[in-house]
Order: structure tokens, then sequence, then C-alpha cells
């Protein structure tokens, strides 16, 4: 098996939730060259971790223009300032802003460890990654 590279970094995201409710959570950006075309992004809550899955190219569009359908929708804002991604799922819906610059410093990054065009998976690395992180 070949060694992973991986990208992470911690952000501050706005959040504002369908009542309106704003409050400030913390949350990673991660990448791994083992799933190439995913990000996660992990929200730290007080008592459990939350992680969805972004398609990476989805972020990527999102710095620019408004994309997404479905349970992910993402699109700049404050005149390019910031992102905003709202996520959905059956449980509730989620609408955070983070700064346009830390989502693409973070994405700068992924791509240097895999360029757009060069998403390759290995099924039997990323299985034998994912058995071996439930076990930790």
């Amino acid at each position: 098996m070949t060694a992973s590279t991986s990208v992470t970094q911690a952000v501050l995201l706005r959040c504002r939730t369908p009542s309106g409710r704003r409050t400030t959570l913390t949350a990673t950006l991660a990448f791994a060259d083992l799933d190439p075309y995913a990000v996660r992004v992990v929200f730290h809550g007080p008592q459990d971790e939350v992680t969805w899955l972004v398609d990476r190219e989805l972020l990527i569009a999102g710095l620019e223009s408004s994309v997404g359908e479905g349970d992910i929708r993402i699109r700049p804002r404050r005149g390019g300032e910031a992102v905003e991604i709202r996520f959905r799922s059956p449980d509730g819906s989620l609408t955070t802003t983070l700064p346009r610059a830390d989502l693409g410093v973070f994405l700068a990054r992924t791509l240097d460890v895999v360029a757009l065009g060069d998403e390759q998976v290995d099924a039997d690395e990323l299985l034998a990654a994912l058995l071996a992180s439930g076990t930790e």
C-alpha cells in the first residue's frame, strides 16, 4: 500500500438555521488523495461531530458561481468575499458562510496534491484505509 497524502484546514463557519438563529461553528475541511473527488466537512459540535462529503469540483465552481442542487448548494456572497454553503438533510438544514480566501487556499492545496483531471481511485487502498480508520 502506498502512503496517502491529505490536506486539512480548520475554519470558522458563520451559520444560520431556518429559524434564523445565528452562531459560529468550528469545522475542519479534509481532503485525501485516496478519495480525490471528495472534501469532508467535519462540524465540531459540543457533544459530537457531523461529517458531510462535498464534491471538490462543486466547491471549486462555487467560488465563482451558484452551483449544486438537492442536499448541497454553494454560491459566492458579499461581493465575492465569502462563500455560502447550504446543507440539507431529512433532519433539517443549515446555511454556512466562510471567507472565500480560506476556502480558496484549502482548495489550492488540494490541487497541489491531485490536479483536476488526474483523479484516480484505487478501490482496494480506499477500502483498506476506511477499514483501518474504523478500528482506531
